[in-house]
């Protein structure tokens, strides 16, 4: 008899360049049961998304080195993540994120519930 491997928790990437924010939501985000994986900026997240293709991707847009707006250009043009839902944590406006072609978008600061909506609503939730 096969043994079944039990089904993998979610992975969330989440690309946030101010540390208190990106630390709160990660453990947000982990204390629900998701896997989680950490960017300060876009090009760590591309770099994170070669190694390990998240389910979903949460950034900011406003970051150093990369934005997250050419994130998400790069996301949507590469084949491998194309379809991976991406979803906006800015102060920056709705407009910002629909100019990324983000699938959501959480108003900073944000509710804590609201965020884990949206992302239940992407990825399920974290315990399986």
């Amino acid at each position: 008899m096969t043994r079944r491997e039990p089904p993998s928790r979610p992975t969330i990437l989440v690309v946030e360049d101010e540390e208190p924010v990106q630390q709160l939501v990660a453990d947000l985000l982990d204390g629900e049961g998701y896997h989680v994986l950490v960017a300060d900026d876009g090009a760590q997240a591309l770099a994170l998304v070669t190694a390990d293709c998240p389910d979903l991707v949460l950034t900011d847009l406003m970051m150093p080195v990369m934005s997250g707006v050419e994130l998400c250009q790069r996301l949507r043009a590469d084949e491998r993540t194309r379809q991976v839902p991406i979803v906006v944590m800015t102060a920056a406006g709705r407009a910002q994120s629909e100019a990324a072609r983000a699938d959501a978008y959480v108003a900073k600061p944000f509710d804590i519930d609201v965020l884990l909506d949206v992302v239940v609503s992407y990825v399920g939730p974290g315990r399986t």
